[in-house]
């Protein structure tokens, strides 16, 4: 039971770490973009390289390396995107009037590219590990259903979002965002977040302690609780965002205290 709560503990940690030093990436000059990439891209390709050893593994380490390097090569992917580098050929906010199938093709437009790399790096991911421990690409599954979800959610409106983290550069897209309320969408994948958690959860219950079945599946099962959680913060009026403002330089601090609101872009009909 300690180690099962030290594995959660660790994933935990390693998603507030790693989704912190995104946002401070993210968060630093302009002049700093071409070094960020150059330092990302290096552990990004450090973390492949970890991938394909980890994936011929047998025992609980293999999955501590798997699941870490699959987030490094999912938050080179994220950063890749905030700071608006791989995006989509659209980058200009919402039309006035535009809606139904005009709206959908705009707003895939913002962000069509970014999504293709999310593909190619699942696929390569899964290739590493191929015929090996399937940890990594689990792990970096799971990230992309769980973000492809929250897309779809703040799409079609979600009653909060913590806009102060998000990159001036980027906020265009929150005129995308569908109306300041919950739809029916938020507790489907609120519901299905949960029931893959807890499928997850049986397979890590059912495994024997300390092995690599066990430690991947707690740690997985950790990551869909988190991504659930994040799912909730977009039904209250609570800022999820606190947990990283503070890792946000202070330009970036002022901007976000400065009284931007996507709420009043997203007034209008969906």
């Amino acid at each position: 039971m300690t180690f099962t709560v030290i594995t959660a503990l660790f994933g935990v940690l390693l998603w507030w770490l790693s989704t912190g030093v995104v946002f401070f990436a993210i968060s630093l000059p302009h002049h700093t973009v071409k070094p960020v990439v150059a330092v990302s891209s290096g552990a990004m390709l450090i973390a492949l390289t970890a991938i394909a050893e980890s994936a011929g593994m047998s025992g609980p380490l293999g999955a501590f390396i798997g699941f870490t390097a699959a987030i490094v090569v999912w938050g080179w992917c994220e950063a890749l995107f905030l700071l608006g580098i791989v995006t989509g050929p659209n980058r200009a906010s919402c039309p006035d009037g535009a809606r139904g199938w005009s709206r959908f093709r705009l707003a895939t437009g913002t962000l069509i590219h970014h999504e293709l790399l999310l593909v190619a790096a699942g696929l390569l991911v899964l290739m590493l590990a191929a015929g090996g421990s399937m940890v990594a690409p689990l792990t970096f599954g799971t990230l992309w259903v769980l973000r492809l979800s929250a897309k779809f959610n703040l799409y079609a409106g979600a009653a909060n979002f913590s806009e102060e983290i998000a990159p001036e550069r980027l906020r265009y897209l929150a005129t995308y965002f569908g109306k300041a309320r919950t739809t029916i969408l938020l507790p489907i994948s609120i519901a299905a977040g949960s029931a893959l958690a807890w499928h997850f959860g049986v397979l890590a219950s059912e495994a024997t302690s300390g092995t690599l079945a066990q430690v991947g599946n707690t740690l997985l099962c950790t990551l869909t609780v988190l991504g659930v959680f994040e799912h909730a913060m977009m039904m209250i009026p609570l800022r999820d965002g606190a947990l990283w403002t503070w890792l946000l330089s202070a330009k970036e601090t002022d901007k976000a205290a400065s009284g931007w609101n996507p709420n009043r872009a997203r007034t209008g009909d969906t």
